[in-house]
């Protein structure tokens, strides 16, 4: 098929929208019917100008049915003149585009997009109106004095309801308009033709598609329930070309993810996110859309999109080490009996950004979403992962498998101290935010949790012999049986 005539007179409206701009007035409604032309009413039929709608011409006004067509195809940015000065194949060339045969010749003759019917009923149950579309219809026979083909818009609700706005000497069931003298006007009616009719051609015009979307997490265990994630605001721009330069239209997403509907001229479509919605990375896909008039604001083109959430994949979660050594990321030895391993931390995970410390989440009384205790092993490290899991709530997985932490806020405390070795106070608290440069986040930083060794003084009192005097000045040598070392204690006074 061709294209539609409005897209072949290069319309960059449509029907629709430019005739409901005034159904409920009388810019064109209640125009007088007449083809007149600079001579005066019936003159030369290449000389007719009935194209004058009343709201631009007042009281000069005056219409035909094809002349109509001229002025509302002119309003939508259509060059008419293209039919007025066709020549049909058959060598058919009366009059200008006020005439409604050059419209059938002209749409015949270069395979517009049209439908034919044998009758009003078949043509109304075929499916194939659509509000705005033109409808010619052909009398059954030329030779009548009486004869006239005629031309006009289909405006139903709905493919099979029975109205027609067009320029008339008659017309059957009024429903808007009137006729303001004999000869007739402009109105909304039934489908009704001058002569009886041999068949009804549906002329299509462009309508316009309809375009939406709906925005979902791509990791919605991560996301739902969380304040530090929303689906709202999220922008897409809609353009015209694959390199996503000619933006002609945006969609926001609402908190539910679903997008504001944008209207369209049938074609295809590409759909890029410009802007993400808080707590997500830009998605960076481009989504094609082919738009139809088809796809009714109530039936828009609906594509479905995804975010990946902002996320750390948790790997180590701490480390621990003796706090009279040096800490080396890679194992540390304990002093004498003492062990890093079996040390206890909770870690607390807040669904919130808005607070500075961790005793500011405690006088706000927010409580932790979710509470996990891990296990240090014996290099003193500790992970976030079932081997070091001692108890708590279920992990967040990031779609590889990967245990993670949403963004947030994370609070780690140590609960129980390695054997010989005195429980920290110390309190690690993060912030979990998106690093924009990855798709994951990387601003945790796994604490180095300094140990205090527990130790034990050993007291003893050096007498002689008799146990009756006190012995000072005597050296005594104390060695760890766990490590060999040794110290020298000398006896005082007493």
């Amino acid at each position: 098929a061709g294209q539609t005539i409005d897209q072949a007179l290069g319309a960059t409206k449509t029907v629709e929208s430019v005739l409901s701009q005034h159904e409920n007035d009388e810019y064109y409604l209640t125009t007088p019917y007449g083809n007149k032309g600079p001579h005066g009413e019936g003159g030369a039929i290449n000389t007719w100008d009935c194209w004058k709608p009343k709201g631009e011409y007042g009281s000069g006004a005056y219409m035909n049915c094809a002349g109509f067509v001229v002025a509302v195809l002119r309003a939508c940015g259509a060059n008419t003149s293209i039919i007025g000065n066709y020549t049909a194949k058959d060598g058919y060339n009366r009059g200008n585009e006020a005439n409604a045969s050059k419209w059938e010749e002209y749409c015949r003759d270069n395979n517009a997009v049209s439908y034919t019917f044998s009758s009003k009923e078949q043509m109304l149950a075929s499916g194939i109106l659509e509000k705005g579309d033109i409808i010619y219809m052909e009398p059954v026979d030329w030779n009548h004095s009486n004869s006239d083909c005629h031309i006009g818009f289909f405006w139903g609700s709905s493919s099979s309801e029975d109205l027609y706005w067009h320029s008339s000497s008659h017309a059957d069931g009024i429903v808007k308009g009137y006729f303001p003298n004999s000869a007739g006007g402009n109105v909304i009616s039934k489908i009704t033709p001058k002569y009886p009719v041999r068949y009804y051609r549906v002329i299509k015009t462009l309508h316009k598609g309809y375009l939406t979307l709906h925005k979902d997490s791509s990791n919605k265990t991560l996301t739902d329930a969380n304040d530090c994630y929303s689906l709202a605001g999220a922008e897409y721009g809609v353009y015209t070309d694959s390199n996503c330069s000619n933006k002609v239209a945006t969609l926001t997403t609402n908190a539910s993810g679903n997008a504001n509907t944008v209207s369209l001229n049938p074609g295809r479509y590409y759909v890029k996110e410009t802007k993400a919605p808080k707590g997500y990375f830009t998605d960076s896909q481009v989504y094609t859309a082919d738009v139809s008039g088809a796809n009714r604001e109530s039936s828009p083109v609906k594509l479905s999109v995804s975010d990946n959430p902002a996320n750390d994949p948790m790997s180590m979660l701490l480390g621990k080490f003796d706090g009279q050594k040096t800490y080396n990321g890679a194992g540390n030895l304990p002093q004498g009996s003492a062990t890093l391993a079996g040390a206890e931390f909770t870690v607390d995970y807040y669904a919130t950004l808005d607070y500075k410390s961790y005793d500011d989440l405690k006088n706000a009384d927010v409580k932790p979403m979710r509470s996990w205790t891990f296990s240090t092993d014996s290099n003193g490290f500790c992970s976030f992962d079932i081997a070091h899991f001692v108890s708590g709530d279920a992990f967040w997985y990031r779609l590889d498998g990967t245990p993670a932490l949403p963004r947030g806020t994370v609070v780690i405390r140590e609960t129980k101290a390695p054997m010989g070795y005195v429980k920290s106070d110390e309190v690690s608290f993060q912030k979990i935010q998106e690093n924009n440069s990855v798709e994951g986040v990387i601003t945790y930083n796994a604490p180095e949790v300094a140990e205090q060794v527990y130790r034990s003084d050993i007291e003893f009192t050096k007498k002689s012999d008799n146990g009756s005097d006190r012995l000072a000045g005597v050296p005594f040598k104390v060695t760890s049986l766990t490590t060999g070392e040794s110290h020298i204690a000398v006896t005082d006074e007493n």
